[in-house]
């Protein structure tokens, strides 16, 4: 089965600044920009995000669990990232170069979505509609457009497990590399010294 992005979803732009992000230090309100969207982490509480005054913010869409965020730049041949949020406390929006999609189906899990987003089939629709050459863009009313496939729910979570789990154990093989580099660098520092001595 495969619905309209838009019969599932309400899909919105990001806040659009005036000039470059108002950055202030102790800000009220945290904003996801293109460049803190990383497939592998979900957008969350302990996500490093750039801080803003409230003034002229207004109604802004406030971000929530499991809103999913799509980066609607890619420069080069760089992909459209997708992620969605996890918990998020206090005031979070996006920036104009940032589409927020709310599901309203519960057929669809947001981190599906997400990893749809993120396939080379999602890439494959997402480049479809997108313009421009150094820098591709996506229109809202384009992304509202794209076809997604919606299988059983226990199919979706089936895959975000799946995903989970390769993403562990590629972290777990950096890590022992990083390890095993140590002890490399460690062993060959002790026999130097030993022979020095």
């Amino acid at each position: 089965m495969q619905s309209l992005l838009k019969d599932i979803a309400q899909v919105a732009s990001g806040f659009s600044f005036r000039g470059a992000l108002p950055i202030k230090e102790r800000g009220s309100i945290r904003v996801v920009q293109a460049k803190n969207i990383d497939p592998e982490m979900e957008i969350s509480e302990a996500s490093p995000l750039t801080r803003v005054d409230a003034a002229g913010i207004g109604d802004t869409l406030h971000l929530r669990e499991g809103d999913v965020l799509l980066a609607t730049r890619s420069v080069g041949s760089g992909d459209f990232k997708a992620n969605s949020c996890g918990e998020l406390k206090g005031d979070v929006i996006a920036s104009s170069s940032v589409c927020i999609i709310r599901l309203n189906d519960e057929r669809v899990l947001p981190a599906y979505l997400a990893i749809y987003l993120n396939s080379a089939i999602g890439q494959e629709a997402l480049s479809h509609y997108a313009s421009g050459a150094a820098v591709q863009l996506l229109l809202l009313r384009n992304i509202r457009e794209i076809e997604i496939p919606i299988p059983p729910l226990e199919v979706q979570r089936d895959l975000i497990d799946l995903l989970r789990n390769t993403r562990t154990q590629k972290r777990l093989l950096e890590r022992q590399k990083e390890l095993l580099r140590y002890i490399d660098r460690h062993v060959m520092n002790t026999v130097i010294e030993s022979n020095t001595l």
